[in-house]
C-alpha cells in the first residue's frame, strides 16, 4: 500500500517520455531534469550551472583544467518510459553473476584516462569540483552556508569537511572530501580480495573520496547519503608505474521516515538509467548489496529503501568506471532536489516530528554500530569530527518503541523491514 495517498492524495508521480528531459510534477512547479546526466538542474536552483562550470575548487594555479566535465560521457538523447528506464536498453533479462570477474579490453592504460593524467588525480580534482558545486547548490537552496574545514594528516593525505547545520530547509548535511596515502602490510584483508601474488614488498595504497549525507527538517523529507571513491594499490618503490590494482565503491541511497512510493520509484529510477548505461547488470547487483548493507541485523530492518552500493568494482578499465563514477554522482542530485523541493513545506505534528527522531536513531545505530568506514576511521584515528559529521544532528531512543497497527508509522516500518523491488 503507497503511502502518498495517505499523506496528500494530488500527489501523483508523472514521468512524461521525451528525447529531452523526465519531468517530476510537483504541487509547487514542475522541475525538469534535462537528460539526467550532465546538464543543468532546472527548478530547485538559480546557481545550478555550477555543477557543471564550476572551477573554484581550491586546485592550485596552473593545473590543467582540460577534463571539464561539462560533456558528460555519452550524453547522448535517450528515450525513458515511465519507470525511468531507457528504450534503447534491450528488455531482457540479465542473470547476476560476480561484475568482477569479467574484465574488458583496456580502452588506454590502466592508470591513466584520456587526458594523460593518472586516474588518481582525475578522480581527486573531479571530487573536489563535486564538493564546491554540490555547497553552492544546497547552499542556494537552503539560504545557509556551508562551513569549510581543511585538514592534514601528516604524512597521509588531507580532507576537506565542509557542514551544514540549522539552515531553513535541512537540519544538517555534511559534503566531505578525504585524500588519502599510506602502507599496506602484506596480511591486510585488500590483498587477499584481489586474488593476487604480491611477493615479498612494500606497497602503498591512495584513496580519493567524496561523501554527501542531507538530513532535512520536515519528517516527509527523506534523508540521503552518497559516496564515490577511488581506491588503488601501488608499488612503493616505483610511485609512477601504473597501479598493481585498483577498485571504485559507493552508490546513493534514501532514508524516508515516511516511506512515499513515487518518491522512492524516482530515485531509483534514476540510478537505474545511469548503471543501465554501463552495464546491464549493475542496478539490480547493486540495490541487492545496498539492501544487505544498510541493516540493522539486531533489530531485522534496512535503514532506509536502499538505492546502490558498490565495492571492489573493477570489471572495466579505470579510465571507464571513472566516467562511470562521474555520471553517478551528476544523477545525485537530480535523483533527489525534486524530493526535497516537493516535501520540504508539507505540513506535520510532532508526532510526525517524533517519528523522524526516531529514525534518525537508527541511522545513528547503524552509523555506530555497523558501518564499516565510521568504524575503520574510528578505530584507526581519522579525525573523528569528520568521521561523526554524518550523524543526523537530533535523534532519539524510546525504550521499546512499537508504532502504532495500521499507522503511517507502522506501515513505513513494514517497508524497511520487507525491502521492495521499486523498478
Amino acid at each position: 500500500m503507497g503511502l502518498s495517498k495517505e499523506i496528500n492524495g494530488d500527489f501523483a508521480l508523472e514521468k512524461r517520455k521525451s528525447t529531452d528531459n523526465v519531468e517530476y510534477e510537483s504541487s509547487a512547479k514542475k522541475i525538469k531534469i534535462e537528460n539526467l546526466i550532465g546538464k543543468n538542474k532546472e527548478g530547485f536552483s538559480a546557481n545550478s550551472e555550477v555543477l557543471e562550470n564550476n572551477q573554484t575548487d581550491g586546485r592550485e594555479n596552473g593545473q590543467d583544467h582540460s577534463d571539464s566535465d561539462e560533456v558528460a560521457s555519452g550524453g547522448e538523447e535517450r528515450e525513458y518510459d515511465a519507470k525511468g528506464e531507457s528504450s534503447s536498453e534491450s528488455n531482457g533479462v540479465v542473470k547476476d553473476k560476480d561484475i568482477h570477474q569479467e574484465k574488458s579490453s583496456p580502452i588506454s592504460p590502466v592508470g591513466r584516462g584520456n587526458h594523460n593524467k593518472p586516474v588518481y588525480l582525475q578522480v581527486e580534482e573531479f571530487i573536489l569540483r563535486m564538493q564546491e558545486s554540490l555547497c553552492k547548490v544546497l547552499s542556494d537552496f537552503d539560504g545557509k552556508k556551508y562551513s569549510y574545514d581543511r585538514w592534514v594528516r601528516e604524512g597521509h593525505g588531507y580532507g576537506i569537511t565542509r557542514v551544514l547545520q540549522g539552515g531553513s530547509v535541512i537540519e544538517k548535511s555534511c559534503v566531505n572530501v578525504s585524500v588519502m596515502e599510506g602502507s599496506l602490510k602484506l596480511s591486510t584483508p585488500l590483498h587477499e580480495i584481489r586474488h593476487k601474488s604480491l611477493g615479498n614488498k612494500d606497497y602503498r595504497y591512495r584513496l580519493a573520496g567524496l561523501t554527501i549525507v542531507i538530513h532535512p527538517t520536515n519528517p516527509f523529507a527523506p534523508s540521503t547519503h552518497a559516496n564515490y571513491r577511488y581506491f588503488e594499490m601501488f608499488d612503493a618503490e616505483n610511485r609512477d608505474a601504473e597501479p598493481i590494482a585498483y577498485w571504485y565503491g559507493g552508490g546513493a541511497d534514501l532514508t524516508p521516515s515516511y516511506v512515499i512510493d513515487e518518491d522512492v520509484v524516482f530515485f531509483h529510477a534514476i540510478h537505474k538509467s545511469v548503471c543501465d548505461k554501463y552495464d546491464p547488470r549493475y542496478y539490480h547487483t547493486f540495490k541487492k548489496k545496498c539492501d544487505e548493507y544498510f541493516y540493522l541485523p539486531n533489530r531485522g530492518e534496512c535503514r532506509g529503501v536502499g538505492g546502490i552500493f558498490f565495492d571492489d568494482l573493477d570489471n572495466k578499465p579505470a579510465a571507464e568506471l571513472f566516467e562511470f563514477i562521474r555520471d553517478l554522482s551528476r544523477a545525485f542530485l537530480s535523483s533527489y532536489m525534486p524530493i526535497l523541493h516537493r516535501r520540504m513545506n508539507t505540513p506535520y505534528t510532532a508526532k510526525n516530528k517524533e517519528w523522524q527522531l526516531i529514525r534518525r536513531g537508527r541511522s545513528a545505530e547503524f552509523n555506530l554500530c555497523f558501518d564499516r568506514g565510521t568504524k575503520f576511521g574510528i578505530t584507526n584515528s581519522v579525525r573523528a569530527e569528520s568521521i561523526l559529521s554524518s550523524i543526523p544532528l537530533n535523534c532519539i531512543f524510546f525504550y521499546n518503541y512499537k508504532p502504532k497497527k495500521g499507522s503511517l508509522e507502522a506501515l513505513s516500518q513494514e517497508i524497511f523491514r520487507n525491502p521492495r523491488q521499486w523498478v
